[in-house]
């Protein structure tokens, strides 16, 4: 506001300011849907006991979803329609995966023979199939018709698309109106599917055991290892570089307009993740009390930071042709290193009995962004670069921040009347929540290093992971 670093000598209406503009139609008649859309699967499994201390289960699973890309429409889709036209290499439908084959073995070895000492494995590939709101923005461009939303970006301060616009002072960039077609000039945006695009899949395997210690005692270690491939991931096709869209030559070429489109979402299927787990589970049974306690050791990696997500709402490359580059692999945002629950029912004397659950995990990560969007990504796509850290000077890598770490411990206490006979009896009882009406922002980390509250908590973690406070409820039980 006060132009201490003589960059804005007209304060907020300096040409050039205005970093993003974005604007959509203000009348919502967009319809998206998939008609004749089938799922057909088949599967087949037996266990088959080899001996008397080991046992196999087989099994093969056949998945095809018909139509879910949206095959019987696409040919009128505005994107389609204008990458054929330019010839470009995205310029292909999309075809049903016809080898969603999924075969899963198991096996459970008895290894004393008297069921005290297991020894548990398996392998399965899994298939996750699609849906609608998967890549809903392509469907709305199949029918019509639409709403279109338009942007203009500038790449610096009075250099790109908004490079004299003046706040307050210029005209509102002109709002896109409902059509059949992309308005020209205005650099709406379009979406698309890769051609090679499929289902996503994963490989799973695990392995675990289970020891009876003592009557009533167990001990169990499992350990799975999960292995995401062409997990959906968003791209930009159309970035701007030095100034000008990527696509704009030929556009200029095709239709003598060179902003007929704007930000070019391709929704793939290339994305890679990892996930590890090693659970541990201690269980005590008494004749006046029940423990269990129950760690985790964990870690959710991926290419964005996302797993099985939308296609439309993950995280674009940070560098718009480079989705394996330097940074992009990371923890996702619901990854938590360690975990731990403790539950106990405990009877008392004098009729009470109590169960408290204390649940303990670390800090989840969250993404430090630049809050600028160097290339006019897709609306909605979050594209934006990430941050540089002044002690490096080097971008960091998505979700390389942790937020704060979660502590909840709730508690049922109950004081039981009876009323003659073993059978009849009242409880009284009281539930406390967060009983020590701890905050637990979780991941909830403002990211955007242009904002005031970067790296400041902004929200609280997903109801039922500890977002109440506390809370006592009282209440009362008749059993006959």
């Amino acid at each position: 506001m006060n132009n201490t670093n003589g960059r804005y000598p007209q304060g907020f209406q300096t040409p050039g300011i205005v970093r993003s503009w974005a604007e959509g139609a203000d009348i919502h008649t967009n319809q998206y849907r998939l008609n004749g859309s089938r799922k057909v699967a088949a599967y087949a499994q037996d266990d088959w006991r080899v001996s008397s201390q080991l046992t196999l289960n087989l099994g093969i699973r056949y998945d095809r979803d018909i139509n879910f890309y949206g095959q019987n429409i696409n040919e009128q889709n505005l994107t389609y329609q204008l990458l054929k036209d330019i010839g470009s290499q995205y310029a292909k439908l999309p075809r049903t995966p016809t080898k969603d084959i999924s075969p899963r073995v198991g096996f459970a070895y008895d290894i004393s023979g008297t069921g005290r000492k297991v020894l548990r494995g398996g392998y399965g590939l899994y298939f996750d199939g699609t849906g609608i709101n998967t890549h809903y923005n392509i469907f709305i461009l199949s029918n019509r018709p639409i709403t279109f939303d338009a942007t203009a970006v500038n790449t610096a301060i009075g250099v790109g698309q908004l490079a004299n616009y003046r706040l307050g002072i210029d005209p509102l960039p002109e709002k896109p109106t409902i059509t059949d077609r992309f308005p020209p000039g205005r650099r709406s945006g379009g979406y698309w599917f890769d051609p090679d695009i499929t289902d996503p899949r994963t490989h799973q395997a695990h392995i675990g055991y289970t020891h009876e210690i003592a009557a009533n005692t167990v001990f169990s270690v499992d350990y799975t290892h999960i292995e995401g491939r062409n997990d959906f991931r968003a791209l930009e096709a159309n970035p701007i570089i030095n100034g000008q869209r990527l696509l704009a030559p030929v556009l200029q070429q095709v239709y003598g307009d060179p902003d007929r489109i704007g930000p070019l979402q391709i929704q793939a299927s290339i994305n890679k993740n990892r996930y590890d787990e090693l659970a541990f589970l201690f269980e005590r049974r008494m004749n006046r009390a029940t423990f269990r306690a129950t760690y985790v050791l964990s870690g959710a990696y991926s290419y964005g930071g996302q797993i099985a997500g939308s296609a439309y709402f993950t995280q674009p490359p940070s560098v718009w042709d480079q989705p394996f580059g330097p940074g992009e692999w990371g923890p996702t945002n619901t990854d938590e290193r360690h975990r731990m629950v403790l539950y106990g029912v405990f009877n008392l004397p004098f009729g009470i009995q109590t169960s408290p659950v204390l649940r303990l995990a670390s800090a989840r990560p969250y993404n430090l962004l630049s809050g600028f969007d160097p290339v006019g990504g897709s609306v909605g796509a979050g594209l934006v670069q990430r941050w540089v850290d002044p002690a490096t000077g080097q971008p960091v890598s998505a979700y390389s921040a942790r937020g704060d770490n979660t502590t909840l411990l709730d508690m049922r206490v109950t004081k039981f009347i009876r009323l003659g006979s073993d059978r009849r009896r009242i409880g009284l009882f009281g539930e406390f929540f967060n009983l020590l009406n701890n905050v637990n922002f979780g991941e909830q980390y403002g990211g955007n290093a242009r904002s005031v509250l970067f790296r400041q908590p902004v929200g609280y973690l997903a109801a039922g992971h500890g977002t109440y406070p506390f809370l006592l409820q009282l209440g009362a039980r008749f059993e006959f």
